[in-house]
C-alpha cells in the first residue's frame, strides 16, 4: 500500500512538472523532427542524391575555359661592326664595347578562350539516368523514415496521454478510498 502511494505520488509529481510545459501533438513533432537521428539521415541522404543529380546533368553543360599569359623580356642584339677595347681609368683596366650592339625589351600578351559543347555524351546519359534512380530511392526512403516517425511520435504522445489519464483515474479512486476510510473511522468509533 506505501509503495503504490509513494508512485503515484511520484507519477503525480512528473505529471504536474509536465502538465506546466504542456505541448501540443504538433509541438512534439516538430520537436521529434529536429532531433531524431534516422529522420536527420534519410533528410540527408535524400538532399545529397538530389544534389547529386544536379551534378551528373552538369555532363551536358558547355565547358568554358579561359587562359592568359604575360611575358616580359630585355634582350641585347648584337650587330658585326667591330669591337674596341678602351681603358677604363688608370688602373689598367679595358672593356670591350661592341660597336653596333642595341639593347631592346619585348613584352608580349595572349589570352585564349575556349568553349566546347558536347553533343551526345552516353556516359553523362547514363549518369544521370543512375543519379534519377538514386534520387526516387533516396525519396521513397525519406518519406518512409517520415512516416515511421509520424508513428512513432503519434505513438509516444498517445501513450503520454492515457497514462497522464490513468494516473488522473488513479489519485480520484485515491482520493475516494481515503475519503470513504475517513467516513468508515468515523462511523465506527
Amino acid at each position: 500500500m506505501k509503495t503504490i502511494i509513494t508512485t503515484s505520488l511520484s507519477c503525480l509529481l512528473v505529471l504536474l512538472c509536465w502538465q506546466s510545459d504542456a505541448t501540443t501533438l504538433s509541438q512534439v513533432y516538430q520537436d521529434a523532427l529536429k532531433s531524431d537521428p534516422s529522420y536527420q539521415q534519410a533528410n540527408a541522404d535524400w538532399l545529397a542524391a538530389k544534389q547529386n543529380l544536379n551534378i551528373a546533368r552538369a555532363g551536358y553543360l558547355p565547358v568554358i575555359q579561359l587562359g592568359g599569359s604575360y611575358n616580359h623580356s630585355k634582350a641585347s642584339k648584337y650587330s658585326p661592326g667591330g669591337t674596341r677595347w678602351v681603358q677604363a681609368g688608370t688602373s689598367g683596366t679595358w672593356v670591350t664595347t661592341a660597336a653596333g650592339s642595341a639593347t631592346g625589351t619585348l613584352t608580349t600578351h595572349s589570352y585564349s578562350i575556349t568553349a566546347t559543347q558536347p553533343i551526345f555524351n552516353f556516359s553523362a546519359w547514363k549518369d544521370i539516368s543512375q543519379a534519377q534512380a538514386s534520387v526516387k530511392a533516396a525519396t521513397a526512403s525519406y518519406l518512409a523514415a517520415k512516416q515511421d516517425l509520424i508513428q512513432r511520435t503519434l505513438s509516444a504522445y498517445f501513450t503520454v496521454l492515457q497514462d497522464y489519464a490513468a494516473l488522473r483515474f488513479n489519485e480520484a479512486s485515491r482520493k475516494a478510498l481515503y475519503q470513504t476510510l475517513l467516513t468508515n473511522k468515523e462511523k465506527y468509533k
